[in-house]
């Protein structure tokens, strides 16, 4: 039989660990994830910057082939009817 089956409090290295303790932890890593993903946000917000893009295909800027957005479609104002 052990010795703290007499009703003491059973050593440190056999208790485990709390539910208050789990949950500090799972909040510590919760917070650390998403400062890092607004980290990795922002860095990716600033490199697509720097290199000009700024949506469309491939990351390149400017309106999209095939838009004007001075010319009515033919047609008239129905679309391409």
């Amino acid at each position: 039989m052990p010795t703290w089956a007499t009703g003491n409090n059973p050593p440190v290295a056999q208790r485990g660990f709390t539910l208050l303790e789990m949950l500090v932890v799972i909040l510590l890593i919760g917070i650390a994830a998403g400062l890092l993903g607004l980290g990795v946000r922002q860095g990716l917000q600033v490199a697509k910057e720097r290199r000009g893009g700024g949506g469309g295909v491939g990351g390149r800027g400017g309106p999209r082939r095939g838009v004007c957005p001075t010319r009515a479609a033919p047609g008239g104002p129905g679309g391409w009817g």
